[in-house]
């Protein structure tokens, strides 16, 4: 159990019914947020991504709104069922329990991670005893049976990435995708929690890969080597990323392949192989024939990297600039290697256009 989570858990079991404060546990990023009014204002208090003293330090707060709210001292029968839900979810999970002690309400949400859907099963103040305890089971069978086809576990095992704590993952089942077979017991790469890799299909994270932030790993995709996955970056189909970076809203789909210290930004799409290239806005990577890289160009010996886009239309990135060739051309008119530059334009342009 996290220390946020029993922050939850004590907090919980403090709210006096009718008080007017609503709190939620969300175990997908391991948060809680307490919402209260004040002075006819809502206002929130929440625990995410802080340092144990800023967290200790807002659980204090939180329980000095609660302390200051008039209590009954006994908890509802829905109180009761928030505290025992929120105990029964592990890190990771998406799922999460809200409490409204102005309603007694109870409310459990199951949220699939892939798609944003969600269920949600509510447990009211004017149920019965009895449709009370079958709306709690049914939350039971659904933390159940996510726990039970769980394929594996966050490990104690930690590094630190941008200020944040990723766990090494721990196969529970046994399955063999396209790059290697996974055995029960075998230790994998890096996550920051159950929302970065799913737990359907043979998708695997090897050796020191790291996924965090909103990063998403699905279906038969794989990430291996020390390749990092950030931000809501997708790896999925049998997506590959062998040794690399790739961040913003990019995709690597069906095919795609990216290699040899390689860097995906924004929204790219890739969906074949790229080796050593920095692609980025507006890409869209089927064929190995749709960008060129040149090496050691210019006055800093860059990379200079030319690729297709959805339009179509070709981008250039280049140490700084990000933009339309046309732009790059402009760029470039009274730069110090302009006859370098300029041809490696034309022989792109020739390259990149050519039926494949």
């Amino acid at each position: 159990m996290t220390k946020v989570q029993e922050y939850a858990i004590d907090l919980l079991g403090m709210i006096g019914n009718g008080t007017d404060i609503s709190v939620c546990y969300r175990s997908g990023d391991d948060s809680f947020c307490l919402w209260y009014d004040y002075e006819g204002y809502q206002d929130n208090l929440i625990i995410e991504d802080l340092s144990d003293e800023e967290a200790e330090e807002k659980y204090k707060r939180c329980k000095a709104v609660i302390e200051s709210r008039k209590r009954n001292g006994k908890l509802s029968r829905n109180q009761l069922y928030a505290i025992k839900l929120v105990h029964m979810l592990e890190n990771g999970m998406c799922n999460e329990v809200i409490y409204n002690s102005a309603e007694d309400l109870t409310t459990f949400d199951h949220r699939y991670c892939v798609d944003g859907q969600y269920d949600s099963i509510a447990i009211f103040h004017n149920f019965s005893n009895e449709e009370a305890e079958n709306a709690y089971k049914n939350c039971l069978s659904i933390i159940n049976k996510e726990m039970k086809d769980k394929k594996y576990e966050l490990t104690d095992e930690t590094i630190v990435v941008d200020n944040k704590t990723l766990h090494r993952i721990r196969a529970l089942k046994s399955f063999i995708n396209a790059y290697a077979a996974v055995e029960v017991g075998d230790l994998g790469g890096y996550i920051e929690s159950e929302r970065n890799l799913s737990h359907d299909n043979h998708s695997w994270i090897y050796d020191h890969g790291m996924v965090m932030d909103g990063a998403f790993v699905c279906d038969d995709g794989v990430v291996a080597n020390n390749s990092l996955i950030k931000e809501h970056a997708t790896v999925k189909d049998n997506g590959y990323v062998l040794d690399g970076i790739v961040q913003g809203h990019s995709v690597i789909r069906r095919d795609g392949v990216v290699a040899y210290e390689s860097v995906i930004t924004d929204d790219a799409i890739i969906g074949d192989i790229v080796e050593g290239a920095n692609i980025g806005k507006r890409a869209y990577i089927t064929s190995f024939r749709d960008y060129i890289k040149f090496e050691h160009i210019g006055d800093n010996d860059s990379a200079l990297t030319f690729y297709k886009t959805f339009e179509p239309g070709i981008m250039v990135n280049f140490e700084n600039f990000t933009g339309s060739i046309s732009d790059f051309y402009l760029q470039i008119l009274h730069h110090n290697r302009y006859a370098e530059l300029n041809e490696a334009i034309n022989f792109a342009v020739v390259y990149l256009r050519k039926e494949r």
